[in-house]
């Protein structure tokens, strides 16, 4: 994802001593692209609120009540998602499938499930926010 704008800032270095322009407009270039990337992939957690799974991954934002959530999977696949690694899980939902990607996967499905199913205890440091054990 980052291959391009690290593609250009070399070119860009390779072009600099010989036309002081075009190196440093594509430099220029490659950079700001490169902030552009990262300003969308970062930063990137999950948050096991009271009543809501909360998604953050750069500018994106989704809450999923837990009640609305019917199917929690594995999954590898590859598709454009609020995650950082393949290790995902497929969250199926009445909004939609999102996939994210969870430090640990195992503990997350059992803390989600306990919360999708009413019987998870709120500890007295998770009543002001949530838990984010599952943050990436």
């Amino acid at each position: 994802m980052l291959a391009g704008p690290a593609l250009a800032v070399l070119i860009g270095l390779y072009f600099l001593p010989q036309s002081a322009w075009i190196g440093a407009t594509a430099v220029l270039l490659g950079l700001i692209r490169a902030a552009f990337i990262l300003r969308y992939l970062f930063p990137c957690y999950y948050c096991l609120l009271q009543d809501q799974l909360f998604i953050r991954c750069g500018l994106l934002r989704m809450e999923i009540p837990y009640r609305a959530i019917r199917k929690i999977n594995p999954s590898n696949a590859p598709a454009a998602s609020p995650a950082l690694s393949l290790r995902r899980l497929e969250i199926e939902s009445q909004q939609g499938k999102v996939l994210i990607s969870p430090r640990n996967r195992k503990k997350f499905i059992q803390e989600l499930t306990l919360r999708m199913h009413g019987r998870y205890e709120l500890t007295s440091q998770e009543t002001g926010g949530g838990s984010e054990v599952a943050d990436q």
